[in-house]
């Protein structure tokens, strides 16, 4: 059975938090959620045609067994998730067993970066539940191409039925993909080694860790469930070599010359100085200005006669949207979106070739 995470599952646990987030229900015609395994440990992944893909072990999953207490069928159509809050953590580096059986697995992507519009993601499911049976599932999450970075999410899970009635709850969850954060001084600073950068772009790295650190400790103290491996990053200590590492400018004096930084992070890292100024008024300049930058970096990239910059151009526009929305954002967006997909075809074309 596939349920191994780094040779570990986590332990089979009813949902039976305080917190009423976390309680699953009934939706009234006999379907209960009767336990719930959240897997979510450490990455592992298998080499296939030419690429590394996670494991269908290590994969983040939700392990579902619900049990139909009427006595009619009943069909669950559809796995509901709700992206309630996600936060991308960037690489700061800059130099160049249950008694029921688990029938299907329904694997579910995510998306990066995602916009108000893709906040609620869809799964369809085809699990018909007897009178007085049981039934077990798993549902999987993956993000399409998450590149070096890491990323939390916080999810509802919610299953549909054919009865038409109230969604039946599962739980909010908290999920780190494609893998619980790994300790090292190029996402967190923490861990025995700082990262290598230049000198010059040592006030990006600075404000990318902060900013990166900031965003896990936003989803790890709101409510739901999540594996030992993920609430294990916090409390969160410091490294020995931050307070040497660091660029002490203040937020206030960080936000002009991250604006002018080459780094492409420096615009949203600019936006987050800003922030911790409490100057609105600079937020919205900063914010304005920022997404102006990544827009036009988009575009860069967009005229770029390379597949990898033409990819990178749909991570810019999702970045300036999250600042700031506007028509021509979204039609940038469209764009890149089609850029992608030509790429990634050109890229499995050639791999094909290469075989």
């Amino acid at each position: 059975m596939a349920g191994l995470i780094g040779g570990v599952w986590v332990a089979l646990t009813f949902l039976v938090d305080k917190s009423e987030d976390l309680i699953g229900t009934t939706d009234g015609n006999g379907i209960e959620v009767r336990q719930v395994v959240l897997a979510n440990g450490q990455f592992g992944s298998r080499l296939v045609d030419g690429s590394f893909v996670q494991t269908d072990g290590s994969t983040p999953q939700v392990d579902i067994t619900v049990r139909n207490t009427g006595k009619n069928p009943v069909l669950l159509t559809q796995a509901r998730i709700t992206i309630e809050d996600s936060t991308r953590l960037a690489v700061c580096e800059y130099s160049s067993g249950d008694v029921v059986a688990s029938g299907k697995d329904y694997a579910t992507e995510l998306q990066v970066l995602p916009t108000p519009r893709e906040r609620v993601v869809k799964r369809p499911l085809h699990q018909e539940v007897g009178p007085g049976a049981a039934d077990r599932f798993r549902v999987l999450f993956r993000l399409s191409d998450p590149g070096q970075e890491s990323y939390l999410y916080a999810v509802r899970v919610e299953l549909v039925t054919d009865q038409g009635q109230q969604p039946v709850e599962v739980g909010r969850f908290v999920l780190g993909l494609p893998a619980p954060i790994v300790e090292n001084g190029r996402i967190l600073p923490e861990g025995d080694f700082e990262p290598g950068i230049y000198a010059s772009e040592r006030l990006a790295s600075t404000w990318c860790l902060r900013r990166n650190l900031a965003g896990l400790k936003r989803l790890l103290e709101t409510p739901g469930k999540r594996s030992p491996e993920v609430s294990d990053s916090l409390p969160f200590q410091w490294a020995d070599w931050w307070q040497g590492f660091a660029d002490h400018r203040s937020a206030r004096a960080a936000v002009m010359p991250l604006l002018d930084s080459p780094v492409n992070e420096a615009p949203v890292l600019a936006v987050f100085a800003a922030e911790q100024t409490g100057d609105q008024q600079l937020v919205e300049r900063t914010r304005e200005r920022a997404a102006q930058l990544m827009l036009e970096q988009a575009k860069e990239a967009l005229d770029s006669p390379y597949l990898t910059m033409r990819s990178a151009a749909e991570m810019l526009v999702r970045q300036a949207i999250a600042l700031r929305q506007s028509p021509q954002a979204w039609k940038l967006l469209r764009q890149a979106e089609t850029q992608s997909g030509v790429a990634e075809a050109a890229s499995k074309a050639a791999e094909f070739i290469g075989d």
